[in-house]
């Protein structure tokens, strides 16, 4: 895609790179349903988003988007950019 990608990894269906769409609005929780939806095993309220900045450095952001579908807080299904990390985590029994 001419707009980047993102990459999810962890336990999600089919993880690997989701294309940015032309209208550039992705959101986690779209990625998330593009790379097949959480595994049985995901932990939906630990993903760990890490984004390059401008300097050089590395911004990580912890997200518990569970609490964005279940309690309406939108503002946690964060909205990416090119070059964005995903990882969904195993939970722990």
């Amino acid at each position: 895609s001419p707009w980047g990608y993102v990459t999810v990894l962890g336990r999600v269906k089919q993880p690997g790179r989701i294309n940015i769409p032309p209208t550039q609005d992705l959101t986690l929780s779209m990625a998330v349903q593009l790379a097949g939806g959480y595994d049985a095993s995901a932990n939906d309220t630990a993903i760990r988003v890490t984004r390059a900045l401008p300097d050089g450095g590395m911004e990580t952001v912890d997200v518990d988007l569970r609490s964005a579908a279940s309690r309406g807080r939108v503002h946690n299904d964060l909205q990416l950019k090119a070059g964005d990390v995903i990882y969904i985590p195993e939970k722990v029994f």
